[in-house]
């Protein structure tokens, strides 16, 4: 056992595994049922925690996406409020300009919930194991917009939902450079015109 100080009497541990495509979710569903956070107090003896008390303070009713666009911010909260299911968008990257990570990388979409946007192909998000296309040159474009981009882009079609929405990178054992800052993740590029012509480099 490896203990890990917080400075704090107030942590939060994410933890994720990767799987590579459906195949992989049972065994990583099993894997997930074996977890078990408990006091040191109860380490290895039968432990049942305490029922939640949710403070009443709280706004739970508001969607998280609403509370994040009343605070300070203006730059960032006017750009998230115009993606709109209407316009089109793509993520560029340069030939060896992908994220530069030990373990995996994922681009996931959420709606104005904060939640997984539902889709027709049932796509979440991009992951490293997802089957890209590239173009000529070596680059890659990821199409972020809520109709397909038509058959030849739909490999690498990331489904957004009708409405507001919003896209997480995330980086799992990053390299130096991400570390450093020497790398830095592409803007989102707004584009216009037909999706299935105009969506692309």
């Amino acid at each position: 056992m490896h203990e890990l100080k917080s400075p704090t009497n107030t942590a939060m541990i994410a933890g994720r595994i990767q799987a590579d495509g459906p195949a992989d979710y049972a065994v990583v569903n099993a894997i997930q049922k074996q977890y078990l956070l408990a006091p040191l107090s109860a380490f290895g003896k039968p432990y049942t925690p305490p029922a939640g008390v949710i403070d009443p303070q709280i706004d739970m009713k508001t969607p998280p996406m609403d509370q994040v666009s009343r605070t300070r911010g203006e730059t960032f909260l006017n750009r998230l409020a115009t993606l709109m299911a209407s316009n089109l968008y793509v993520l560029h990257f340069d030939k060896g300009g992908l994220p530069p990570v030990n373990a995996f990388r994922s681009l996931t979409m959420y709606d104005a919930a904060s939640f997984l946007a539902a889709n027709p192909i049932n796509r979440y998000n991009i992951a490293g194991w997802v089957p890209l296309k590239y173009n000529p040159d070596g680059s890659l474009d990821a199409y972020i917009q809520h109709d397909s981009p038509g058959q030849r882009k739909e490999s690498n079609w990331l489904p957004a939902p009708e409405g507001p929405f919003s896209v997480t990178l995330r980086m799992y054992w990053p390299k130096e450079p991400v570390l450093d800052g020497s790398w830095k993740p592409p803007a989102i590029q707004k584009v216009s015109g037909n999706a299935k012509e105009t969506a692309s480099h």
